[in-house]
């Protein structure tokens, strides 16, 4: 789960700091 959310955070937070 962790493994599969810290991924999906950094997308996200990438994504808005675009």
């Amino acid at each position: 789960l962790f493994s599969d959310v810290v991924p999906k955070t950094a997308e996200n937070f990438r994504a808005l700091c675009t």
